[in-house]
């Protein structure tokens, strides 16, 4: 036989198995939600933190490539406006003033120089606290000997060279004050395809930095910037910063203060969790930055990519953001053992409380919502549902079934009204079983039922209807009752009904219902066995 729907009075039984138990659950419960929220809070200060940092990351990555984007296309402007002039050696000195000019205006490179294919400097534009200058012939330098010359002069025309950030060196000695720059060239070929020398900018990167690093000085954790190698442009210790350039500091760099952690950052993963804290990081992709999505094959940079690195206290990270829920519960234990005292103590009181008040308020709820009988909607809940659904059915379709028992008033008569209410129940059980949990189940009064198919065709409704039959059909078939169970029904889908409204279409169905029902009952004679 199919499971009936519980009655009020089965539910009050089965919440009154629990009383003497209630004490104990509603403090596993207080404590389950102590221990939830607990952790919950400390998740959210974490996404909260997430949040802050990746904000500041990504705030520190927009100011750091902001004027690097444009640096490139300001070479190439210099290399299409001024190639004729230096390949023709004429007019060094215009060029000179002009490109003095230009530095004036972008105010973002600290020298920009064209060195002939010796290495001589033959045009050199400064820049100092004044502003730009021209400097003269006779400060001119030969950079033969220097890294970026030689790997520009020997690229294909139309390439560009773009090497490491690093600190300026004149003749030979790191430059004090410390000029951090990055060096973009390209080769200069006359029209003929003769070398004749390159075109260099220096981009002078110490604003950036030091904005970088002011902003990193107001941030609680630590913040960091690396080149590819794991060695810090800035940092909060100053003294371990440019540890490459200096032969006394070479192993000054985060990778060999944090090398586990480093071989994840070098490979772009954002959120490192270790004994050494949490470490939130970025890898700024210089290729993009200065090429964006164009080809790179003609673009040859030294280091491709830099980190921004944030670190957190390991103390920190472990006392609030640790990732294992064991560690957090026993941290929440330290800290609030007076209060899970006090909660221990009240969920006896509370527990009582809590009984009582869901006794009532199921009740409440119960009889609001649900038919007592049979367990389905009641008419009124069940129809503010049916009227919400209707609402959407350009979304979906919406099938109406209209049920209505036989012989109902025949069985209270000669069977007594305990029977009759077992012939309700039973037509509301099988027809709640066959349906789906999205489907709707409503006792309109006394032997009518409407069944609400969502998103079900007319004909997908009619196979459900049959699965309902052959319930009716079992039940009739191996249980021992007294009576028959028999009824007559009618669908429609409301696409099917031009503007119809839910009182409009359930009309139609008891229509189409009791044309069923007027041919059963002339074969029907009684649901009497």
């Amino acid at each position: 036989m199919l499971k009936r729907a519980k009655t009020t009075n089965e539910i009050e039984k089965s919440i009154g198995k629990y009383f003497y138990i209630t004490s104990l659950i509603v403090f596993v419960v207080l404590m389950s939600f102590f221990f939830y929220f607990e952790i919950q809070s400390r998740n959210d200060d974490f996404d909260e933190l997430k949040v802050k940092e990746s904000r500041i990351i990504a705030i520190q990555n927009d100011e750091l490539t902001r004027d690097l984007a444009d640096s490139l296309s300001d070479l190439k402007y210099l290399h299409n406006s001024y190639s004729n002039n230096l390949c023709n050696g004429r007019n060094f000195s215009e060029v000179a003033l002009n490109w003095a000019e230009f530095g004036k205006q972008r105010n973002l490179y600290d020298q920009i120089r064209f060195i002939d294919e010796d290495g001589n400097e033959k045009i050199r534009i400064n820049k100092d606290e004044d502003g730009t200058y021209v400097v003269s012939e006779d400060n001119l330098q030969n950079k033969a000997d220097r890294d970026y010359f030689k790997k520009t002069i020997d690229l294909p025309d139309g390439d560009f060279y773009i090497s490491s950030l690093d600190l300026n060196i004149e003749d030979g000695k790191i430059e004090i004050p410390q000029k951090p720059v990055i060096r973009l060239s390209t080769p200069l070929y006359s029209e003929s395809g003769d070398l004749e020398g390159i075109i260099i900018i220096n981009y002078l990167a110490s604003s950036v930095l030091n904005s970088f690093k002011m902003k990193a000085a107001g941030n609680t954790d630590e913040m960091s910037l690396l080149n590819s190698d794991g060695y810090y442009f800035s940092t909060t210790n100053s003294n371990d910063e440019w540890g490459f350039m200096y032969d006394d500091t070479p192993t000054n760099n985060f990778a060999t203060k944090f090398p586990i952690e480093w071989k994840d950052i070098a490979r772009g993963k954002s959120e490192i969790y270790s004994d050494n804290g949490i470490f939130f990081s970025t890898r700024i992709n210089l290729e993009y930055v200065f090429i964006g999505g164009s080809d790179s094959s003609r673009v040859h940079i030294e280091k491709k990519y830099w980190f921004i690195v944030l670190h957190l206290d390991p103390e920190i990270s472990e006392l609030y953001y640790s990732k294992n829920i064991g560690t957090k519960m026993v941290h929440i234990l330290e800290e609030n053992l007076f209060g899970l005292l006090i909660i221990m103590i009240v969920s006896l009181l509370v527990g009582f409380v809590v009984y009582f008040n869901i006794r009532y308020y199921s009740r409440i709820k119960y009889f609001s919502q649900y038919d007592s009988l049979t367990g389905v909607y009641s008419r009124g809940y069940g129809m503010n549902l049916v009227d919400k659904v209707a609402k959407n059915k350009k979304e979906y379709p919406l099938s109406f079934c209209f049920i209505d028992i036989n012989g109902l008033k025949e069985v209270n008569d000669n069977l007594g009204h305990k029977e009759g209410s077992l012939l309700i129940e039973l037509v509301a059980v099988a027809a709640k079983f066959a349906t789906d949990s999205d489907d709707i189940v409503i006792r309109l009064g006394g032997d009518e039922f409407l069944i609400v198919f969502k998103n079900k065709r007319q004909d997908e409704a009619e196979e459900i209807w049959k699965q309902i039959l052959n319930e009716y059909d079992r039940i009739n078939k191996d249980e021992n009752l007294d009576f028959i169970i028999s009824v007559s029904h009618g669908i429609l889908e409301m696409l099917n009904v031009d503007d119809a409204s839910v009182n409009g279409i359930i009309n139609l169905v008891d229509k189409k219902m009791y044309e069923e029902k007027i041919k059963i009952k002339r074969s029907l004679t009684s649901v009497i066995k």
